[in-house]
């Protein structure tokens, strides 16, 4: 089974979300995996999703539009997956559990309470580099 941006933060959100619309969750994860995320517009933020307008964000959580080329490899240049890692360690146990739950009925195999960081990670920089996760 493949698993696209959008359904990854979709199956993220109600875990990770935190209150945040789900634009503004877009930005949360995008700066979750990055080195030098920035947090508002003019400074020297490597993340191009906090540049993008409300509606483009929604579209990319929605799915009916995909994170352009450039801006996902412009994530991915700044990237640094132990971040990632680290943000989804952070949530209570419950809410890991039901991450790798998730994980689970889409496929995803080798998920459990002790690797869920890494595999959120490695699924995310896959997703930034092609578009899609397809395990192998």
């Amino acid at each position: 089974m493949r698993l696209t941006f959008s359904e990854f933060a979709q199956l993220l959100y109600p875990y990770c979300g935190m209150g945040n619309t789900q634009a503004d969750f877009v930005t949360t994860l995008t700066n979750k995996i990055m080195i030098r995320p920035g947090s508002c517009s003019g400074d020297k933020s490597q993340n191009p999703m906090i540049d993008k307008d409300k509606r483009s964000r929604q579209y990319f959580f929605k799915g009916s539009r995909p994170i352009p080329r450039k801006d996902a490899q412009k994530i991915v240049g700044d990237m640094k997956k132990e971040r990632f890692e680290t943000y989804i360690n952070s949530f209570p146990d419950d809410d890991v559990r039901g991450i790798a739950d998730k994980l689970t009925q889409k496929g995803i195999t080798r998920v459990n309470m002790l690797n869920i960081g890494e595999k959120c990670a490695d699924i995310f920089e896959v997703i930034l580099i092609s578009g899609q996760y397809e395990e192998t």
